[in-house]
């Protein structure tokens, strides 16, 4: 299916004019400027397991949201500061650009308040991990078995949490073959 889509956005120009990089080109997801990826857009109203990460990872930036799952007014209000104190387009929209800044690259031996935000979103794709805070063994591992599963031969199975698989983890996908 990823491929396919990619197919699909490729033949169709996606990715041909500076234009159709500035806004997103399908319902839902946001272009990266910097990496062939379509990034899922969270805007108030989304609820489920992925806000609770989004919410995390705000608080891991010192904001204090209740981790509820509800993209509510604090959280789209969290988000609007975030991307001020950034220099980003305030939106209260999460898009490619608010993600690229959001998510920061783990890899075992990290720690912290980003890594129990990434055991999170395991946890929400199904994987069976310790929210712990600790990439240690067992992360690592739910990571390479998503890798292989997920990364149709796009992802190197390294075991660390780059941001592909930050990405695909949250729902969005590759624009490339």
């Amino acid at each position: 299916m990823k491929r396919f889509l990619s197919l699909l956005l490729v033949l169709s120009g996606f990715l041909s004019s500076a234009t159709a990089q500035a806004q997103p080109q399908k319902p839902g997801y946001s272009l990266s400027q910097s990496k062939p990826l379509l990034w899922p857009v969270f805007k108030r109203g989304k609820r489920g397991e992925k806000v609770r990460v989004l919410q995390a990872l705000l608080n891991a930036r010192r904001f204090r949201l209740v981790v509820n799952g509800q993209f509510d007014a604090p959280t789209e209000n969290a988000v609007r500061v975030f991307q001020k104190s950034l220099g980003l387009p305030v939106s209260g929209v999460v898009d490619a650009q608010t993600w690229e800044k959001l998510v920061v690259p783990l890899r075992r031996g990290s720690r912290g308040p980003f890594v129990q935000a990434f055991q999170m979103l395991l946890a929400a794709n199904g994987y069976r991990v310790k929210q712990n805070a600790v990439f240690g063994a067992a992360t690592q591992r739910a990571v390479r078995s998503y890798q292989k599963k997920a990364g149709e031969g796009l992802m190197v199975a390294d075991g660390r949490a780059h941001d592909w698989v930050w990405c695909w983890l949250l729902g969005g996908m590759n624009t490339t073959d």
